[in-house]
């Protein structure tokens, strides 16, 4: 009996006391008046009607997470030496000239947070590469309606933020914003009040189907859905990337690392570094022996030739690579966890006080700052602008961290 009650005392322990969550419905003012008395790092409100049901906020979050062990994206590693970090950036500043940078999208009675959070940073990430000539919306209908289950997922239902990237890499995608907006195809699915009973938004009701995918532009518009259609650039891969050793002013390198998409590092045998440039070849050479050649001499800078790849890669949840990720990029893609006491974010850096996961949700990392001593991500959200903080949030960097310890909360960051 003594053994009994030992091993009821350990579970106790183990799980842990009943939390507000099990005592108050999340979206009840009760419960925000207990998030608001932890005098925590962010205010909680009225976010969500008190008479929508947690189902379907649920519903809301439609991202499908993976485990490492299931994620096959490459890692691309930046270089951080004599690289200045500032203490707060935000895309919306220096990028000011790309308008799809402020906007806010809704994804309305849909779970397609998963595509929002793609085609989001896709059209920005357009506008940045061009330097601010091309400046498109990306389409979520087109994601949502046209990507096969079997790629995708289930669309309203559902789907995978990797694969969301992957199907505009190879298969395209075309130009359409908000609901009734601009573009081939603009969302297809109305936006609606999520919210509180003080939007001008009609009510939101139950989950919407998927909507057809009719592969054509709206009527009115100045280009076929075929010509509309835009694809992630070819990234380089190395060319006889098998090949490890090379000799150089006498001294003999062999392959230390890959940096980044445009450096990798040789050491010789008296640990003498040296950093090689990648160039595209103009004309890709089939025999191995004239890699020799390509590598210069002690008068040009040495470089290794590299081909065009198809591939979509990911940064490591370290905040030193995504923030050199945006700064050299643009907004990237991230997937998190969703606790019962997000959907009542207000203000200031959110921590989860939660212990009820509703979802999967992916969103759009804008930058990032330090609020009172506490650093955060600055994130965009899909949930209109009467959500959170005019539809923003910013996010604790603990967690991204926190992914190797605990469960509970995690990013993970899938760009192009």
């Amino acid at each position: 009996m003594k053994c009994l009650l030992v091993l009821a005392a350990l579970l106790t322990l183990s799980w842990g006391f009943p939390t507000q969550d099990q005592f108050h419905h999340p979206l009840s003012d009760s419960y925000i008046e207990w998030l608001n008395s932890r005098n925590s790092t962010w205010k909680a409100g009225r976010n969500f009607d008190r008479r929508i049901s947690l189902d379907y906020v649920k519903q809301l979050c439609g991202t499908i997470l993976e485990d490492d062990h299931e994620d096959d994206l490459p890692t691309i590693v930046h270089e951080t030496e004599e690289v200045e970090i500032p203490e707060s950036y935000d895309v919306r500043e220096a990028w000011s000239q790309c308008k799809s940078v402020h906007l806010i999208r809704d994804q309305g009675s849909c779970g397609s947070c998963w595509a929002h959070g793609a085609v989001e940073a896709i059209s920005d990430r357009i506008c940045i590469a061009s330097k601010g000539e091309v400046q498109v919306e990306i389409s979520a209908s087109d994601l949502v309606s046209c990507c096969p289950m079997w790629w995708c997922g289930l669309g309203c239902k559902g789907g995978w933020i990797k694969r969301a990237w992957q199907y505009w890499k190879h298969r395209g995608l075309v130009t359409g914003g908000l609901y009734h907006g601009e573009g081939c195809v603009p969302y297809a699915i109305s936006p609606c009040s999520h919210h509180s009973k003080n939007s001008k938004l009609p009510p939101c009701g139950a989950l919407q189907p998927t909507p057809p995918c009719l592969k054509q532009c709206v009527d009115g518009y100045n280009s076929t859905y075929a010509q509309d259609k835009h694809y992630g650039k070819d990234l380089p891969h190395l060319h006889y990337f098998n090949r490890r050793t090379f000799v150089l002013e006498n001294k003999r390198f062999e392959f230390l690392e890959k940096r980044n998409l445009s450096l990798i590092v040789f050491k010789s045998q008296n640990n003498i570094f040296r950093t090689i440039k990648l160039k595209t070849c103009e004309n890709p050479p089939t025999n191995v022996q004239i890699f020799h050649h390509m590598i210069g001499n002690k008068d040009t800078q040495p470089h290794l030739c590299v081909t065009p790849g198809k591939r979509v890669y990911k940064v490591k949840r370290n905040p030193e690579q995504i923030q050199l990720e945006i700064m050299n990029h643009g907004p990237v893609t991230a997937a998190m966890v969703v606790y019962s006491d997000f959907p009542s974010y207000k203000s200031g850096v959110y921590q989860r006080h939660s212990y009820i996961p509703l979802g999967g949700h992916a969103i759009k990392i804008l930058g990032w700052g330090v609020e009172n001593g506490v650093k955060y991500w600055l994130c965009a959200n899909s949930w209109n602008q009467d959500w959170g903080d005019k539809g923003k949030f910013s996010l604790d960097f603990l967690n991204i961290t926190s992914y190797y310890i605990d469960v509970h909360m995690h990013l993970r960051c899938i760009l192009i």
